[in-house]
């Protein structure tokens, strides 16, 4: 079935004057924050966003899923300070799409996206998606291709576009239609034209089916590299546990690797790779399998593979409070090929999901921030960075339970409300990814919300300080 769900603005910290006995273990400092709440039906607004936002200047452009003024999605923008506009609502019908599942691209002119229903064609209830255009400022809004869910045309797209070299074709893939409708990969002309699919997924031990990711051009564009969902030659999972395959532009297909599922694999990739700087390793995860058996069916994997096929698991989701479950999106470096951030939509303290962090080579995992309702919940895309913030969305939560924009400073700035030097360092001037506290045996540290501060070994530090009969050490340790 298509669609597997499972159902911090920067807070200052008060620091009084503490007695310290001995050290305790460093905690990760960061600023979180909602830039919107989407309220759904009130005033037109979106809801329930699943794809990821894309970066304009000083613009982020996204979709929700449904809601606004006809309840079948909308396309917005918003800055980085959180003024929120809706520059599209989508109508479905034969003349317009509805239900966007991906995300947004830009060739400096226009925006391209997919729908996964609606258009012209009459073979799916309520359309079988589109491919459209749109300027920026929400104006010229067109059509460019109607899937048709035939031999020759795919059906339901619910990833990305991506460009060639030359911005001439948009390549992407379709969940169904096709010769099997069991999904396609196809390429378009920008101005619509000239249509035509690359491969149909058969499905069965020999192909993959259902792909729901985009798909990942390697630095020539030689090959397009890509998951599908299900398929394979694993018998673990009921239709396979999905696969990784290449494809050149002129549709040469090749399955390069097949999940396992169970404990000794993952299963059911629900996003899409990417890679490192030289293309060496592509990474990604899986919805499902892996070794924990917190979750049925596994908690999900992250994994990376030479584009060669050699294939190593470098990380099992264990689920419960301290780790995330079901990772659904894409993984993103953070300006280096050293560090991976990426969320899950289950697991972590409230099982709301998570922000994760995690080396290259897996090592040093670390459940950086917890979503609950309140805030946000439940992301079903992936985080992108300027460098200083992550910006990202989540399907669920916030005041009327449809989804937020989030902006996460993993690098931020900790300011001290006294304005005080703690060992020579001027808080409100310096950025920090860790500091040092000391043990306190009479007083409670306490925080504004369990999860505003974390010890690394996931313990919940308790705040805010509020004595003024105690000392306090802090050890900062700057960002790299």
């Amino acid at each position: 079935m298509k669609k597997s769900i499972f159902q911090l603005a920067a807070i200052p910290i008060i620091i009084g004057m503490l007695i310290i006995n001995c050290l305790l273990p460093t905690i990760s400092q960061a600023q979180y924050s909602n830039l919107h709440t989407f309220t759904g039906y009130v005033n037109g607004d979106g809801g329930s966003p699943y794809g990821s936002l894309l970066s304009i200047g000083s613009n982020l452009y996204g979709m929700t899923a449904y809601n606004g003024t006809n309840n079948l999605g909308t396309i917005f923008k918003v800055t980085t300070s959180g003024t929120y506009t809706t520059i599209f609502n989508f109508a479905g019908g034969t003349t317009c799409g509805e239900v966007p599942l991906g995300s947004l691209i830009y060739d400096g002119t226009y925006l391209y996206g997919m729908t996964d229903g609606g258009g012209s064609s009459t073979v799916c209830a309520g359309g079988c998606g589109t491919i459209f255009k749109i300027k920026p400022d929400g104006t010229n809004y067109s059509i460019i291709y109607n899937f048709a869910n035939n031999t020759t045309s795919g059906s339901e797209p619910s990833g990305d576009l991506i460009y060639d070299g030359t911005t001439t074709y948009l390549y992407g893939m379709t969940y169904g239609g096709g010769a099997h409708s069991l999904g396609t990969v196809f390429k378009i002309q920008s101005n619509g034209l000239n249509y035509s699919d690359l491969h149909d997924f058969a499905g069965g031990t020999s192909d993959g089916s259902m792909p729901e990711g985009s798909l990942l051009a390697d630095n020539t564009f030689a090959n397009l590299y890509g998951m599908t969902s299900g398929g394979g030659s694993s018998t673990v999972c009921s239709g396979g546990c999905g696969t990784i395959f290449k494809i050149t532009p002129s549709a040469t297909y090749t399955t390069i690797f097949n999940f396992a599922g169970g404990t000794s694999g993952g299963s059911e990739p629900l996003g899409s790779l990417i890679a490192d700087g030289t293309f060496a390793n592509l990474y990604g995860m899986t919805y499902g399998g892996g070794s924990s058996t917190v979750c049925s069916g596994g908690c999900g994997t992250i994994f990376k593979i030479t584009p060669s096929a050699t294939y190593t698991t470098i990380f099992n989701f264990a689920g419960g409070t301290t780790c995330g479950s079901h990772p659904y999106g894409d993984l993103i470096f953070n300006g280096t090929a050293t560090l991976l951030y990426g969320m899950t939509e289950g697991g972590g303290a409230y099982n709301e999901g998570t922000i994760f962090s995690i080396t290259s080579s897996g090592t040093n995992y670390n459940d950086r921030l917890d979503f609950d309702a309140t805030n946000g919940s439940h992301p079903y895309g992936s985080l992108i960075t300027d460098g200083t913030y992550f910006y990202g969305m989540e399907h669920d939560g916030g005041t009327n339970d449809d989804g937020t924009i989030l902006q996460y400073g993993y690098c931020a700035p900790l300011t001290i409300s006294d304005g005080t030097n703690y060992n020579g360092s001027t808080w409100s001037s310096n950025k920090y990814t860790t500091i040092t506290i000391g043990t306190i045996t009479t007083n409670t540290i306490t925080a504004t919300r369990a999860q505003d501060f974390k010890f690394s070994s996931n313990t919940t530090v308790n705040g805010p300080f509020s004595s003024s009969t105690y000392t306090l050490s802090i050890v900062p340790t700057p960002c790299p």
